[in-house]
Formats: structure tokens, C-alpha cells, sequence
């Protein structure tokens, strides 16, 4: 992980942008730009000013035939006041153009090229205000606005890997560029110690009040080495790098209980469950705090590209990218079988899916584009869903469609997800299944796309 030590001033932001905009609307009338002419020595020496204002309606006629007279590739001088009409012609040319296309990494960026733009450009945000820059996935329609932009801003410092390869595949080789990162010095992160604390000065309470102010564990994955660590968030103490997960850390999220944590590797192909050791176990009438060392469970969670996890109350899934499997993890199950435990798994087919639990052990599914198997990269985001099983029956399929679906969220009843045009609603309740489509708001732009789904 990397800071840095300078920052990109608004007013030195604002002058490189300017600078890309000017330089883009310069390459914009090249090609509109009619060649200045220059006289050669033999054209005649043009008469005093008074001379010319006394004989301007008898020399027009005149000029006409000399310019006839002279040869092809020698053009006369223009008059001044056809010099001034052509000016105002361009400017009228340019205040009828059209906007400068300019496309983005983020919304930061985007903000700025439309205050120093204004009505001159038109910008388009690959990856839209509340979306994870680092999960983002790009689209065909990404593309081609790349690739047709006269200006494209990229944020640099190794922010997203994915959108600068994409900047790089499909930006114009006639596009102004901006890094706006450019100038700035990285600089290492610096380690604090963590800090004191008198959590060692202990009063004399019994164990439900002590169950009452546990703090518990925090989980930190490096999104770099892999490395997981440990804070005990009770005493202070921190385990680092207490467990390596082979790859880069991705999403990591405590179960329903917050006793488990499901973390994903997407690079290494595998998830992992960490039992984080603090829990409350009944004897009988009452129930007594445990505390154990937090340990990695030995279940096996290997596949193909796990990407999404999405968690709820008793289940969690995982939706596998490259081969359609959905592991589904039953917390109260896997409290009984600890490393002996088994997820369930059911499959819907290779794309970029995800699976909300709903009540009555039933899963809000994604479906498999139908035109998938044409172009993999081109519809690998689904546009529907379907209310399966645990044994991977489909109970009811959405008659409403989902255009580049991608963002969720879900109570138990419903399922929300995200999609161009609105957002996609479907609900379980007693056995009785429905969906609908909710339109974008009144006003919203054209291409509305919703990314990102959050529940409360």
C-alpha cells in the first residue's frame, strides 16, 4: 500500500485540465483551419489607408481581376474587413460546436473537468459516485466512450489496475491525456505503535457483565501481501500477519453472529473461514463467555474465481465466476461441524452472478445471459433472477429483465439489485414469490446505471 507525500492543488488541477481542454479544442478546428496566404514579392504594395477608403468600391472590381491574373498557387490578400468576418464566423462556428467528449476514473476527476469545462464538454464517470473503485467491472458501452473521447483523464498511482488497462486498450491515439497523479511522490506507510491502553487494570465483575463489554477481534486483510492480521480490539493487542491467504486480500465479512469471517482471495481461487474465538456457549439455564485464539477453519472453499460474497443472517454465499458454482454456508451448521463442515453448493452457470438469501432457506439467484456462450467477456453481467433452493431448484424465475446487473442487497424478504435503467426487485414471503422493476428517478440521464446496492 502506498501514499503520497504532494496533492494536486484545485487551482494546478484546474490549469492542467484547462490545458487538455484548449489542447483538445485546437485538434478540433485543425482540420477546419483554412492555410494563410502570403503574398509574393510581385504583388503590388497595397495603398495608403486614405487612399483605400477613396477607392474601395472602384478597386473591388479591379481586385477581382488581378486575383484571376495571378497564378494557382498564389492567393491575394484578403481585405480587412473580410478578415474580421471570417473571425466572426469562428467564433460562431465555436460557441455552435459540440461539446468536448472527456471520460474519467472517478468522480473526483469528473467534478473537476465539469467545473473547468462548463457547457464546453460533456463528461462521462466510468465508475459512478458509491461504487468501489476496485470491484468495478467495465462494459462494451466503456469501451467504445473511451475510444471516442477527445479527452481522457486517468487518475494513475496504481488506483485500479483494471481501468488503466482499459484506458490503454481503448483510448484514441488523437485523445489528450491527463495523469493527474503526475508529480506526486509516493511514500512508504509509516507503522504507529498502537496506543496505551489500561485494559490491564481489571475490576471484579461476573461473567454477564463481562460479556457485555467484550469488544471482540478485527480482521485486517492486505490488499497487497495477502497477509491477514489480528487486533484484539479489548487489550490492543495486535497479531500481524498472523495468517497468510496466498493472494491479495478481497472482501472479508463477519457472519450473522460475528463469531465467524468469511474472506475471499479471488487471485488464489479460494475463500476462507476464520473463527474469531469469542462467543457466548449456553449451559442450561445460563450462558458463559468463551475466548479462544482465533484459528483458520479447514474447510474447503476452493474454486474457480470466487468473487462475490454476500452474507446475511444464517447464510452466506459465494458466487465462483469462472465455473457458476454458489457455496452455500449455513453459520448454525458450521458452529456443529466446525472443520468437518461441508457448504452446500448449487451451480447457475459461468458469468459475473451473485446470490441473496431470502427467508424460508431459499436464494435470490442471477441467471446466466443468454447470449453468454456467444461472447463471454461481452455479457458476462447477467440481466436476470430466479428464486432457487438449496438443492439448486428454480422456484420462481423474474419475469422482469435486469440490464447489466451488478450491485445487491436483501432483508430476508426481497432482493434488490442494480441495473441500467433502475433497479430489480424481487421477494419471497410464505412461499409466494414476485418481482418488479423500479425506474430511475424522474430526470436521470439516459445511461442511469446503478452499480452499487446498499440495505439497512
Amino acid at each position: 500500500m502506498r501514499l503520497f507525500s504532494g496533492k494536486l492543488t484545485p487551482v494546478a488541477a484546474a490549469l492542467l485540465l484547462a490545458a487538455a481542454l484548449f489542447l483538445a479544442a485546437c485538434g478540433n478546428e485543425a482540420g477546419s483551419s483554412a492555410p494563410t496566404a502570403v503574398p509574393s514579392a510581385a504583388t503590388p504594395a497595397p495603398a495608403p489607408a486614405s487612399t483605400q477608403a477613396q477607392e474601395q468600391g472602384q478597386n473591388q472590381t479591379q481586385t477581382q481581376a488581378q486575383a484571376q491574373a495571378q497564378p494557382q498557387d498564389q492567393a491575394p490578400a484578403a481585405p480587412a474587413s473580410a478578415a474580421a468576418g471570417n473571425a466572426n464566423a469562428n467564433v460562431n462556428a465555436d460557441a455552435d460546436a459540440e461539446p468536448i467528449s472527456v471520460v474519467v476514473g472517478n468522480a473526483v476527476l469528473a467534478d473537476l473537468a465539469q467545473q473547468v469545462g462548463g457547457e464546453l464538454v460533456s463528461v462521462h464517470n466510468l465508475v459512478p459516485t458509491g461504487s468501489d473503485v476496485h470491484t468495478w467491472q467495465s462494459t462494451p458501452r466503456d469501451s467504445v466512450r473511451i475510444a471516442e473521447a477527445g479527452v481522457v483523464i486517468r487518475n494513475g498511482a496504481g488506483l485500479s489496475s483494471q481501468i488503466e488497462d482499459l484506458f490503454a486498450n481503448a483510448a484514441s491515439a488523437a485523445a489528450v491525456v491527463v495523469v493527474a497523479s503526475d508529480g506526486l511522490q509516493a511514500q512508504e506507510l509509516v507503522e504507529l505503535p498502537f496506543p496505551a491502553s489500561d485494559h490491564n487494570a481489571h475490576d471484579d465483575h461476573d461473567d454477564d457483565a463481562a460479556s457485555a463489554t467484550a469488544h471482540g477481534r478485527l480482521l485486517v486483510g492486505d490488499g497487497e501481501s495477502g497477509q491477514l492480521s489480528v487486533i484484539d480490539l479489548e487489550s490492543g493487542a495486535v497479531m500481524q500477519d498472523a495468517f497468510d491467504m496466498g493472494a491479495r486480500a478481497g472482501r472479508i465479512y463477519a457472519t450473522g453472529s460475528g463469531r465467524y469471517a468469511i474472506a475471499v482471495a479471488s487471485d488464489a481461487n479460494t475463500a476462507q473461514i476464520y473463527d474469531g474465538g469469542i462467543y457466548m456457549e449456553e449451559h442450561g439455564d445460563h450462558s458463559e463467555r468463551v475466548e479462544n485464539a482465533v484459528r483458520r477453519l479447514d474447510v474447503d472453499l476452493s474454486g474457480d474465481n470466487p468473487v462475490h460474497l454476500y452474507v446475511a443472517d444464517e447464510w452466506s454465499t459465494i458466487y465462483y465466476d469462472g465455473s457458476g458454482d454458489v457455496a452455500l454456508i449455513n453459520e448454525h451448521e458450521l458452529e456443529h461441524d466446525g472443520d468437518g463442515y461441508v457448504p452446500g453448493k448449487i451451480n447457475a452457470g459461468p458469468h459475473h452472478g451473485a446470490a441473496v438469501p431470502l427467508e424460508g432457506d431459499v436464494f435470490a439467484v442471477t441467471v446466466q445471459h443468454p447470449d453468454y456462450a456467444s461472447s463471454p467477456e461481452d455479457y458476462r453481467l447477467p440481466e436476470s433472477v430466479a428464486i432457487r433452493d438449496a438443492a439448486g431448484m428454480t422456484l420462481y424465475a423474474a419475469a422482469a429483465k435486469c440490464p447489466d446487473l451488478h450491485g445487491d442487497a436483501g432483508n430476508g424478504h426481497m432482493a434488490v439489485f442494480g441495473c441500467t435503467g433502475g433497479a430489480l426487485m424481487v421477494e419471497a414471503h410464505d412461499g409466494e414469490y414476485a418481482d418488479a422493476f423500479i425506474p430511475a428517478p424522474a430526470g436521470a440521464a439516459d445511461d442511469f446505471r446503478l452499480t452499487s446496492v446498499w440495505g439497512y
